[in-house]
Parts: C-alpha cells; structure tokens; sequence
C-alpha cells in the first residue's frame, strides 16, 4: 500500500464504499474515519433487527432468518412402519428462534387414526420430548403431530396388517377310552417358528356330546389344559382344538365300562440338568392294592421341551421315555394324565455357567460348574501357555456336572 493513495475498502455483504484517504503524516486523522466507517457499517448491518446484527454484518455473515412453525419442533419417529399392535419410540424436539433447545417447552402428541400414547403431553427436558406410540388396528397411513406453542411438525407412518406364525398344535388325552359321563384330561400344545406360544386363545369343539369344562382358554409357555366329559352316548367321537385357523383333533372311544382304578407315580433322573440336555422320566402304574399294572400313559410338560415318546402303554407296571430341556429355563413340570387324574414330578433346567482353571504344577484343571466342581486331569499343560497349546490338550475322566 502507497502512502497518500486513494483506496477502496468494500465490506461485504453492504457494498458500502468507504474511501479512506491514508495520509503520511496525520494517523489519528486515519484511525478516526476507519472507525467511523465501521460504526455506519455496523449501525446499518442490525437496523431494525434484534440481536446480534453488528458483529455478524462486520464479517460478512447474516443472521436474520425468517422461521416457520416447522421449524420449531420437530417429530422424529424411530421407525417408519409398524405393525397392528406393535410399539415405537417417537423423539420431539423443540428449539427457540435461535436453534438452541428450548428447555421446559410443554408438547402435545397426536395420531390421525387413533393409536395409543405412552404420554400424550409433557414438557421438554434440554429440548426433547419422549412418547410411545403404539399402533391400532386400522391399517395405511398414520400422520402423527407434535404441537409447542403454537409450532407444530408431522410425521407418517405407515401401519402394516400383523402377520402371524401359522401354529404347530398337538392334542393330548387322558385317556383315548372312558365310560360315559367320566371327564378326561385334554391338554393342548402350540408353537410358532418353533417357540411356544403365548397369550393365544384356543377354542374347543367336539363333534359327540359332552362338554368341555372351557370352550376356549389363553396358551401359558404353550400350553392349556381342561376336561371333556362326554354324555352317556356310546361310541367314537373326535376331540378338536382351533387357533389362527389351525385345528387339531384327537379320538375319544366311550364305551360301556368301568375304568380300572390305576395310580400312578412320576419320577424323574437327573432332577437338575441344563438347557438342550435330557432327563429319564418314569411313570409307575400300580392297581387300588398296589400291584405292577397296566394303563396308557399321556405325558405333557409345561414348558418348551420335547419327549421321545409323550404316550405309549406301560409293561409290568413301568412306561419309561425322555424328555429334553429346551432354551428356557426354571421348573418345568411333567404331568402324567389318566382319566382326570393327574400325576406329577418337576426337573429344574438351568443354563450352564462354566469357568475353567489351569495349573501348570499340579498338571490338573478345574472346571466349575454351577453346580458341583468336576476335577479334570490333563496329560501335559506347556509352562507358557498360548492360544495355540489348547488344542493339543487331552482331557481324561470328565463327568458331567449334575451326574
């Protein structure tokens, strides 16, 4: 820069020209005009405005915004589709004319076809507002607001019909044979996709006369149970059992005979096992003097698991089979049906919780169950053990924890 020159400094965005004339000899003179030209620029960048219009005009940026409604809030949905039924999360948030979250901002929710909130008003905590949506059953396009203060935003979502796992369902009787007016056991079993079902309602049918103690009943972990008792009509007659459309039937003789009396006894070894093992299940059939005798035997669990044989006749007073843990754990309990009678034994299934600890001076490793520790001898452990050295370890005299 040449001293004495005229020179034009433009402050964008004004385009207003200040011409400043630099002077060898007169600075004071100099700083004096440059400052006033920056005051005009200043006063002219916030004039009537609020809020922060000089500093902004002074390098060049511009905060005056014009805001909508829109905005304001803002409804964020965490899923775009639902099922009938099925529930979301649903996040507002509400900010000032600034863009900062606007703390304590009272918010109210609403669904164009009437689904069911969680909270349907509130107020903000640091510029969010949290709800639950759950959808009802009306199907197509949901338009959810969210309102504050007279701003407001929207959001779809699209509500899809609920798709529901076709059943696996398994009748099981008392006893395939009864004399008139003598109720049996009915117990029924359903699963989806390979897990029980639950909250389903079974509805109940005969095509004989009889009643069933409940015509429809709720699946518990699977399972519900009731009795039939038939009318004093002889003859065959089919058991039946209905839910989503899938029906299960089981043949009922009644016939013109006493049932012997038979008492049974179930017992069941290993009583502990872990999820995915095996118990042996045994029923004892025993006459009203306590002799080895023979009946049909019908086994059922209350909870998801699978027997090898879940009916089959008893020799010389003995029906034996195995019933397999599944993914659940607890007391599931194994009922052995006659008639209306029921007998029962429980099997306690736990999931394994196993740690193993190597020594290398005793040459022995430890397992710890959650159940009994099993000593465990190893042939050789290197002094420095590696990943690598774990697969040419032998185990000798393993035994099972509950064993």
């Amino acid at each position: 820069m040449t001293l004495g020159k005229k020179v034009a400094i433009i402050f964008p965005p004004s385009n207003i020209v200040g011409e400043i004339v630099l002077k060898q000899k007169n600075w004071s003179l100099i700083i004096f005009e440059i400052l006033l030209v920056i005051l005009v620029i200043g006063f002219w960048g916030c004039g009537g405005s609020s809020g922060g219009g000089m500093g902004s005009s002074i390098i060049g940026i511009t905060t005056t915004q014009v805001f909508t409604p829109e905005d304001a809030v803002k409804i964020l949905p965490f899923s775009s589709s639902l099922q009938q039924g099925e529930t979301t999360a649903i996040a507002i948030l509400v900010t000032d004319e600034n863009g900062n979250p606007k703390d304590a901002a009272s918010v109210s929710v609403f669904s164009k076809l009437g689904a069911t909130w969680e909270s349907t008003t509130g107020n903000t905590s640091k510029g969010w507002f949290y709800s639950k949506y759950t959808a009802g059953t009306v199907t197509g396009i949901d338009t959810i607001a969210a309102v504050s203060h007279g701003s407001s935003s929207t959001a779809d979502l699209q509500i899809l019909q609920k798709t529901v796992a076709t059943p696996t369902l398994q009748m099981y009787l008392g006893n395939p044979s009864t004399p008139p007016a003598v109720p049996v056991n009915v117990s029924i079993y359903s699963s989806q996709v390979g897990q029980p079902t639950s909250d389903g309602t079974v509805v109940f049918s005969s095509n004989g006369t009889g009643n069933f103690k409940d015509i429809t009943g709720t699946f518990s972990k699977g399972w519900f149970s009731t009795t039939f008792t038939p009318g004093t009509d002889t003859g065959s007659m089919l058991l039946s059992a209905s839910f989503l459309g899938v029906t299960t039937s089981a043949a009922l003789n009644v016939v013109n005979a006493t049932p012997p009396t038979r008492l049974f006894t179930v017992r069941a070894h290993p009583e502990s096992i872990f999820t995915g093992q095996s118990s042996v299940v045994l029923v004892q059939v025993t006459d009203a003097n306590g002799y080895p005798a023979d009946a049909n035997v019908v086994l059922s669990s209350n909870m998801a698991g699978t027997f090898a044989q879940s009916s089959g006749s008893s020799k010389d007073g003995i029906y034996s089979t195995t019933y397999q843990a599944g993914t659940d754990v607890g007391t599931v309990t194994i009922s052995a049906l006659y008639f209306d009678k029921i007998a029962t034994t429980s099997i306690v299934i736990n999931k394994p919780k196993i740690s193993v600890t190597l020594a290398t001076a005793a040459n022995k490793a430890q397992i710890n169950s959650n159940k009994n520790p099993v000593s465990v001898l190893v042939t050789k452990i290197p002094a420095t053990i590696t990943p690598k050295h774990f697969g040419s370890m032998v185990f000798h005299q393993m035994t099972q924890a509950n064993n």
